[in-house]
This record gives C-alpha cells, structure tokens and sequence, in this order.
C-alpha cells in the first residue's frame, strides 16, 4: 500500500515524506550492524553507508522522485 499526503493552504512546509507500507519488495533493511554499513556499501551510493541491504533503488525509489522532484 502506498499513501501519499499533501498539505494544501501551508504557509511553510518543512519535509514531505513518502510512507510506504509493504513487504520485501519495498524493504531494504535497516539493521545498523548489518553489513550494509561495511565497505563496499553498494554501488548505487558509493563512498558512504546507505543502510540499505539491496544494490540498487526499489520501486519507491522511482515513485518518491517523480512525485517530489
């Protein structure tokens, strides 16, 4: 499921955020003392850890960059 908000009528919108609630197709991992923050991280970021255990965006990825450019 994917729910996206907006704020209409706002004088001073300080962050959108995308909530995405799913299963292992939109959830890459968050577990800090997983080897996602250990060298190489992942080509899509390189040189810093993304906390990610995929290598490379997930569809939510793609729908979050067309929705907020």
């Amino acid at each position: 499921m994917l729910t996206y908000g907006y704020i209409n009528n706002v004088a001073e919108v300080e962050g959108i955020k995308l909530f995405v609630f799913g299963d292992s197709y939109v959830d890459t991992g968050n577990n800090l003392n997983a080897s996602s923050y250990k060298l190489p991280y992942g080509m899509t970021y390189p040189g810093t850890p993304n906390g990610r255990y995929g290598d490379g965006r997930i569809l939510t990825d793609y729908i979050g960059n067309i929705l907020f450019p």
